[in-house]
């Protein structure tokens, strides 16, 4: 892209070597005090694969934020099941602490670019998703909001019911799903706002504004519903791609 700042990065993170793709506005490295939004990729992927298809370099140089692409180890996003030292759902007892990585990611970021710290944001698509609901939960002061793309949450129980009960975060969550989803399940498989069943939108809207299902449910345009379980600064919503 024209008039764009495009860099590869790599960092020390618990004692491995992590790359992250950065993308911002401008010619030059990027300006102070810019926000971020973090792009997760989905299994087998990687931050090129997924800067190249997702369209965030474009809102980024027409609404001035840093566009952050990690790479996971292997292309497999290592924590986004928990975050207990070598369990990753995947018996590898070396995994890498993905959460870890991401934090020092911020932390990087802020030291090197002194970007707005209140304005960082998560995303990923499928197992990228996964990963962004599980700093939803371990990193909520660190990143203001999440929006899971094709996603779940799956994790320790202790860590959920540990966050969910005790939690003084508040954390907004802007989920995207096609209703279709093969893979993935839609969290309101039966479009039909039920107490505690569209998984996992409802512990966050109850810990955010005390309700357990969606509100109101309005088109946003043809084919694209937007699902409304809490509003305001702390908004939990469900876009449903018909």
């Amino acid at each position: 892209i024209a008039n764009a700042y495009d860099q590869t990065i790599t960092i020390t993170s618990g004692g491995q070597n992590r790359s992250f793709e950065l993308h911002s506005p401008g010619t030059t490295a990027p300006s102070a005090h810019l926000p971020v939004m973090i792009v997760m990729h989905g299994d087998g992927g990687s931050g090129t694969g997924i800067q190249s298809y997702s369209g965030f370099d474009v809102g980024a140089d027409a609404n001035q934020f840093i566009a952050i692409y990690p790479n996971a180890i292997g292309g497999t996003w290592n924590r986004y099941i928990d975050n207990v030292p070598g369990d990753a759902g995947m018996g590898n007892p070396n995994a890498a602490d993905d959460v870890q990585f991401i934090a020092d990611l911020i932390t990087y970021l802020c030291d090197t670019y002194t970007v707005n710290t209140n304005k960082i944001y998560a995303t990923g698509h499928s197992a990228g998703g996964f990963m962004a609901y599980s700093l939803a939960l371990q990193l909520p002061t660190k990143i203001a909001a999440f929006a899971p793309v094709a996603a779940s949450m799956w994790g320790d129980n202790a860590t959920m019911d540990n966050f969910f009960n005790n939690s003084l975060a508040l954390v907004p969550i802007y989920h995207v799903h096609g209703d279709a989803d093969a893979t993935v399940n839609y969290p309101d498989a039966n479009n039909t706002p039920d107490a505690w069943g569209e998984w996992p939108l409802a512990a966050f809207s109850n810990l955010n504004c005390g309700v357990t299902t969606y509100t109101t449910s309005v088109t946003i345009v043809p084919g694209v519903n937007e699902l409304s379980f809490c509003d305001g600064p702390t908004e939990v919503k469900l876009i449903r791609i018909i």
